[in-house]
This record gives structure tokens, sequence and C-alpha cells, in this order.
């Protein structure tokens, strides 16, 4: 979850893009007084209006003199990369005590158990959502995996679309989902969800407890290396918060790459 970049393509070529799109974009625009109340909604309409107002072919001769514009006329590229190091430093900024809770649909997996349950040394819960309490975890939404970093607008079109058609918090939202919910594709494996949790950690803490309805834990899987100690306190530990919990254990299978698990609670 780190913006590392503005724009999907370089600034340049991006505003080539906006360019030669925005007359294109704006025929395509159906009703423009449906748009959410903004300045450029305003000169849209006296855009438009000046469009339609024009003699026959004004708008090719149009889109062919901003084409043989040059860019640096047009754009101040210098400010254009101030601005966007400003903006990503901002969003860093205000995600700083927004948190995420990370959770997966697969408690099998052999290198999740390495990765995340110190070589199955450790131990899997797993959460039902309670949906009657309406519960916390019915709001995680499963991960997008990628090639490409999130970027706040991909390529021109869709800055001109969330920009001028979308508000400004729809088009936040739609920014900040991509960079919760990007990740990349070597972890596709993973199979994961994500619950975004805006403002849930105090300054000068890094994490908090996720609560949750007790009757929610209803399984824990123990790892192939958990010793008996651990065992013991991690049954424990599941009982005293849900006396129905299932408790289970895993082992190799002796023919395939994969796990075993029998219940022992």
């Amino acid at each position: 979850m780190y913006l590392q970049g503005g724009f999907g393509i370089d600034k340049k070529t991006f505003c080539e893009g906006i360019k030669t799109g925005f007359l294109d974009f704006l025929e395509s625009l159906s009703d423009i007084s449906s748009l959410p109340a903004s300045r450029y909604r305003d000169m849209l309409f006296v855009f438009d209006r000046l469009l339609r107002m024009g003699p026959p072919g004004h708008i090719d001769q149009l889109r062919k003199q901003l084409a043989d514009t040059p860019i640096d006329s047009m754009f101040n590229l210098v400010r254009l990369e101030q601005v966007e190091q400003e903006t990503i430093m901002r969003i860093r900024q205000s995600l700083e005590n927004d948190g995420v809770f990370c959770s997966s649909s697969s408690f099998r997996n052999l290198l999740m158990w390495a990765h995340y349950a110190d070589s199955h040394r450790g131990a899997v819960i797993e959460f039902t959502p309670n949906i009657e309490k309406d519960s916390v975890f019915l709001a995680s939404k499963p991960v997008k995996y990628s090639t490409e970093r999130p970027v706040l607008y991909a390529n021109p079109q869709e800055f001109l679309q969330n920009t001028i058609t979308l508000s400004k918090a729809e088009s936040g939202r739609v920014a900040l989902e991509r960079m919760v919910f990007t990740k990349s594709q070597d972890w596709e494996y993973e199979h994961e969800f994500r619950l975004y949790v805006p403002g849930c950690i105090e300054p000068g803490l890094t994490n908090i407890l996720m609560p949750y309805h007790p009757e929610e834990v209803t399984s824990v899987f123990l790892g192939c290396r958990v010793d008996a100690d651990n065992q013991d306190h991690a049954i424990q530990a599941a009982i005293s918060i849900n006396p129905s919990v299932r408790v289970f254990r895993a082992s190799p299978s002796p023919l395939h790459y994969s796990l075993e698990f029998e219940r022992i609670i």
C-alpha cells in the first residue's frame, strides 16, 4: 500500500493525451448538468455552448489546432511535477493513522504457513463474520493483483473522467481504493482480503487490536511444528474466547506437497 507515482505514463505523454482527448471526452458527455457542482462544470457549460454555436467543421479545426500546439505552451510540466510530489506526500501522511486488517480465504497454502506462521510453528485463526451483528469483517474486500503499481490516474482518459464527472470525495475514494486493494501479482497465491479502517490508530502507535465478536473465532489451525506447551496454551486461549471453537492440528501429507488437518478439539 505505497504510492510512488501520480500518473501511469510519463507526464509529457500524459499531457498530450489530455490535449488530444479533451474534445472527444466533451462530446461524449450527454448531460453536463448531471455533473457534480464544480468550477469544471461551469467552464464546460460555456465551452460546450461555444462548440455548438460554431460553424460546420470548426470542431475538427479546433482539434487540429490543439494537436499542433506544443505541450510546453499549454502545461507547466515543472509545476506539474511539484504538484504530483506534494499530492503523493499528503496522501502518505493522511494514511499514517489508518489501519488495514489482512486476511486470507485459505488456510492450506504452504508458503503462507512459512511466511506468516513462523514456519509452521504458529497458528491460523478462522473468523466467521456474524452477519446478524453486522460484523466489521463483512467490510473486507478482495485484493486485486497486478503487474503495475497503483497510481492516481492510470491514463489521461481516467484523469478527465474522474476529475470532471466525479466529486472530489468520489475521485479521492477511487484513488484510495486502488492503493489499498492493489498488490503485486507475485502474491496472488495468498488470496488476500483487506479491511481498511481510516483513522483507527492513535498517533505514536503502529497497530491496534481489531475488535471482534467472540463467537466469530470459529476455528484454530495449529502448525505441524507447534510444540506441546504452545499447543496447550493456544487451545486454552481459544476456548476462553469461544467455548465452541474447533481446533485442528496440521501434519505433512505423506503423498502430496500439502497439509492434512486433524481435529483435536
